[in-house]
């Protein structure tokens, strides 16, 4: 028998703020479930934190790539691959992206669909 969490139920068969579902077990949008069960409101950094976080990354490409153009550039041969290292190091950032995008966390809405979006580089493209 479900006793549900305390704090969760109100009399009247209503659910407390951020509560909902059935016997409000789930919690509302907006709100993610705490280690203890318990809904929280999500942060309000959250989505920029995760936002930082890409563009960071996508820096970080940017300037490694840069760097491989740089050093293309110059007569010492450092390897003989067809694809530059900065491209196949991006995809393996990427990729790294979209596992953390399956991880079981309660991530906000957004944060999850732009994560989802990484799923197309979770892939072997063996660079």
């Amino acid at each position: 028998e479900y006793m549900g969490l305390e704090g969760a139920c109100l009399k009247g068969s209503r659910c407390a703020p951020g509560y909902g579902g059935y016997l409000c077990k789930d919690c509302q949008s907006g709100y993610y479930a705490d280690a203890r069960g318990a809904c929280a409101p999500c942060p309000a950094a959250a989505a920029g934190a995760f936002a930082g976080l890409v563009l960071l990354l996508a820096g970080g490409a940017v300037l490694a790539f840069g760097f491989a153009l740089v050093r293309k550039s110059s007569d010492v041969v450092v390897r003989s691959r067809g694809f530059p290292g900065s491209i196949s190091m991006v995809v393996q950032a990427l990729q790294i992206v979209s596992i953390v995008a399956v991880a079981p966390l309660s991530w906000p809405q957004s944060v999850q669909r732009a994560l989802n979006g990484f799923a197309l580089f979770a892939l072997d493209v063996n660079l």
